[in-house]
């Protein structure tokens, strides 16, 4: 994590969670981040969790990332690639959607407007 403390998807276990791979480097990542995620997890973040993981990036440029958007939800790096590859992604930026139980329920590959990710959550992920 960026605190550095570690966490795995366990430490989640009873609450959905949107997990998002993103990167400085990846316009569309920086884009979504102000757009759809902050404002998603303004809105839905006391149903569902948010976890950002950063993709192969220098982690200066990520944390300059996060300061410019002022997202809020946990964020962690996943340097090497191999916990987006465990998800199957395929581009950037890359969001899958886990359960309460932890089933990943849906993946997705691109970017989200706000309302696109909301819907999904709400559709996918609450009851």
């Amino acid at each position: 994590m960026f605190d550095g403390s570690t966490a795995t998807l366990a430490d989640y276990e009873g609450r959905p969670v949107v997990v998002n791979f993103w990167a400085s480097w990846c316009p569309s990542c920086v884009a979504e981040m102000s757009a759809a995620l902050k404002p998603a997890q303004e809105r839905l973040g006391d149903q569902v969790a948010f976890l950002g993981l950063n993709l192969q990036d220098e982690r200066d440029d990520a944390l300059r990332l996060v300061d410019e958007t002022g997202v809020l939800f946990d964020l962690g790096e996943d340097r090497l690639g191999d916990v987006y590859l465990e998800f199957g992604g395929l581009g950037m930026p890359f969001t899958a959607f886990i359960d309460a139980d932890g089933n990943v329920i849906k993946d997705h590959n691109g970017p989200f407007t706000e309302q696109q990710l909301v819907e999904l959550i709400e559709e996918t992920l609450l009851p």
